[in-house]
């Protein structure tokens, strides 16, 4: 009798675990689904939004690069829209315009000396 309760325990626990690991396959697989989803969407929002970041960016830049090419053609009244932000492109395009009033000034003094020389 001990050996058949012994042979059927270990069928159960046998049994038990061969459910365990089915159970724990599909938790597992489960899991492998939600993870892909959770991808999908945090692309699905990440890459837009990475877009419209780079595409602020770059047109901040794309505006400087034409504020230097009109101060490198001559035009020293150009200057870049003062901005309230608070960032580096900020204070490069801060420091651009005060380095075009200063430019501008110093023309504008070296004309009006040459003129009281002539």
């Amino acid at each position: 009798m001990t050996s058949k309760l012994l042979t059927r325990l270990f069928g159960v626990i046998v049994l038990l675990l061969v459910l365990q690991a089915g159970l724990t396959e599909l938790v597992f697989h489960f899991a492998v689904h939600k993870a892909r989803w959770a991808i999908v969407i945090g692309l699905a929002v990440s890459i837009p939004i990475a877009a419209w970041v780079a595409h602020r960016i770059t047109a901040r830049l794309r505006r400087v690069s034409r504020f230097a090419r009109r101060i490198a053609a001559g035009d020293l009244t150009a200057r870049l829209p003062e901005s309230l932000r608070d960032d580096d492109l900020s204070t490069m395009e801060s420091a651009l315009n005060q380095t075009a009033e200063r430019l501008h000034q110093s023309f504008a003094e070296i004309e009006s000396r040459g003129q009281d020389l002539a």
